[in-house]
């Protein structure tokens, strides 16, 4: 959770890791990544605001994604947020 300023900048970053396919450098083909936001601490499979994350580069064996949350917010308050990956 974070307090977050509306249409401030609020980087959220997720990494994903596949054996023998991520952390090449580049983005692994056919990977996609979402962070989901909610003002409510409930599970984020119930969820209904996700937005596409961008690769960002390779962290050991890791893909890492990123997504700016702060552009997203309308109102101030306490966000939760996660990743999900597909």
């Amino acid at each position: 959770a974070g307090l977050i300023e509306p249409g401030e900048e609020f980087m959220v970053y997720a990494q994903a890791w596949i054996e023998n396919t991520t952390g090449s450098g580049t983005a692994t083909s056919g990977l996609q990544s979402w962070i989901g936001y909610s003002t409510d601490n409930t599970n984020p499979n119930t969820w209904t605001n996700w937005i596409e994350a961008d690769f960002s580069s390779a962290q050991g064996n890791n893909d890492e994604f990123f997504a700016n949350l702060g552009v997203e917010m309308t109102a101030e308050g306490t966000f939760y947020y996660a990743s999900r990956f597909k």
